[in-house]
């Protein structure tokens, strides 16, 4: 794991995201806007098992919009071990997601950090 100086968070390592993207049961949470999103696209990865995408949900997680991911994460998310590997665009949305679902007991959350850190990751069509 690497530290941000910005807010001493500890983001997942290219390794651990490799690592991860091998697990069928890892979904992508990308907690940017949809300007963001159609600025730079969605994350397209592939299961190792299927080639079928990994499960991908989009919910902005700012301070405002944090209480949305508190209320609708249950429904989202299938357990609480389930792997959770989340993005935004410079990792600071993706780090307070981490700690909302950190709180209410999920435990294997992953803070990949911004666009720039998971675009290597992505799938090109």
């Amino acid at each position: 794991m690497t530290t941000t100086s910005e807010q001493d968070e500890i983001l997942a390592t290219p390794e651990e995201i490799r690592t991860l993207l091998a697990n069928d049961d890892t979904v992508i949470l990308d907690v940017r806007g949809p300007e963001e999103i159609l600025e730079t696209g969605y994350w397209k990865t592939k299961r190792p098992s299927d080639g079928h995408p990994h499960r991908w949900i989009q919910l902005a997680c700012s301070r405002t919009d944090a209480p949305l991911l508190e209320l609708t994460m249950d429904s989202l998310l299938d357990a609480k071990d389930q792997p959770i590997l989340i993005h935004c665009k410079s990792g600071k949305r993706a780090g307070l997601a981490k700690r909302v679902l950190e709180k209410a007991g999920y435990t294997n959350v992953w803070n990949a950090g911004g666009w720039s850190d998971v675009e290597p990751f992505v799938v090109k069509e």
